[in-house]
Parts: structure tokens; sequence; C-alpha cells
């Protein structure tokens, strides 16, 4: 695995259900990840909440691969924040793909990362605020991380 790519979930309604405005972060995100790994063998996972689930479907049609639904990554799961069962996950599943992308919600997004960094690739990865619509992006043979989505947050 290269990339390991944290996605928090789009814009959502009292429903639960993606926005108008959801949708279209997930579109502009679809964009961006298939440019960034369209040569790379993929695996998607997606936390079971309806906003994710309609979130991993964007990106599943952008990329042209299927998806599988994980309550682990669901935040009000009976483990929500176990981060060493997440990483546990992985680590099971890294070998199978160039990229795995999670669609998640933002405590996996924003503290994980930090965790999966001093667990995993032995570096300090920082913590970043990651918007709804947006994905974090760990190149984990680099040992860096970035976010790529909408508009960057303004300092």
């Amino acid at each position: 695995m290269q990339y390991l790519i944290l996605v928090r979930h789009g814009d959502y309604g009292p429903d639960g259900r993606l926005t108008t405005s959801g949708r279209e972060q997930m579109f502009r995100l679809s964009r961006l990840l298939k440019e960034r790994i369209d040569s790379q063998s993929v695996l998607l996972f997606s936390s079971t909440a309806p906003r994710a689930t309609d979130s991993v479907a964007w990106l599943a049609e952008a990329l042209g691969v299927g998806f599988e639904t994980m309550p682990l990554w669901l935040a009000d799961d009976e483990h929500a924040f176990d981060f060493s069962r997440a990483l546990a996950f992985i680590r099971e599943h890294k070998s199978r793909a160039d990229a795995l992308i999670v669609v998640t919600h933002l405590p996996y997004v924003e503290q994980f990362p930090v965790y999966f960094g001093r667990e995993e690739l032995d570096v300090a990865l920082p913590f970043m605020p990651v918007d709804k619509g947006d994905a974090l992006v760990i190149d984990c043979e680099a040992g860096t991380v970035e976010i790529i989505g909408r508009t960057p947050r303004s300092k």
C-alpha cells in the first residue's frame, strides 16, 4: 500500500443522507482522487452510516471499483475510536492494493493519522483539521500527509 486515504463524508441533512452540497463535494473529491490514483489498484471501504455510504457510492463510481461497508469505521460503533482495531484492519488489507481508501467520520480522519504514523510508519504525522468532503492522503512510502478536496482552510 502506497496510500492510505481517509475521506470525511460529505455534508448531510437531518435524514442522514447527503445534501446537494454533499454530493457536489464528493463529485469534486472523486475527480481529484481519480487523478491521484488513476493507475493504482484500489480498495474502498466505508462506515455503515448513510452519509458515508452515500459518499462512498460517488467515489466507487468515479474510480470504477466496488466497496465494502465496515461498522468499525462508524463513529458511534461500540468500538468507536479503537485505533488499534483500525490499524489491525489496515494491516490485514494493505497488501491487497496500492491505495486503501476509507470513508469515515471526523475522529478517524483527524486523529487516527497521528496514531497510524507513529505505530505503522514510525513518523510523526501532524494533526490536520479536515472538513466534510475532504480527504487526508497519507503517502506511506514518503511518510507524508496532505489534505485534498474542497477549498483549503484559511488559517
